[in-house]
């Protein structure tokens, strides 16, 4: 688990005036959508502990993150955009299970 103070969420004008903080309990790492500029994602993701488990077209990946690299990545030039993903893990399942049994039909 992490803490994440209001430092690393860019609290607004106004809430810095009033004193606001914002702590939050996250997990430790996270699944997220990342698309880059130029620099190859595969760089960018192993030089903050990451792992793409997905590399997908036009300098696109599916990368398991630190949450501060995700906090890193949200500023950083080189991503146009870095969002979470949420599995629904039933759904997931039920989809893989679907994949395994045509695999199986299709073996003599």
């Amino acid at each position: 688990e992490v803490r994440v103070n209001s430092n690393q969420l860019g609290l607004s004008s106004t809430a810095q005036a009033f004193g606001a903080t914002i702590d939050l309990n996250v997990p430790n790492q996270g699944l997220y959508l990342i698309v880059g500029e130029r620099t190859p994602l595969a760089g960018l993701v192993r030089s903050v502990g990451g792992t793409i488990h997905v590399q997908l077209p036009l300098n696109k990946a599916l990368a398991v993150l630190p949450v501060e690299a995700f906090l890193m990545f949200r500023q950083h030039p080189d991503i146009s955009f870095i969002g979470p993903v949420s599995v629904d893990q039933t759904r997931f399942n039920h989809f893989i299970d679907g994949i395994n049994r045509a695999q199986a039909s299709k073996t003599p």
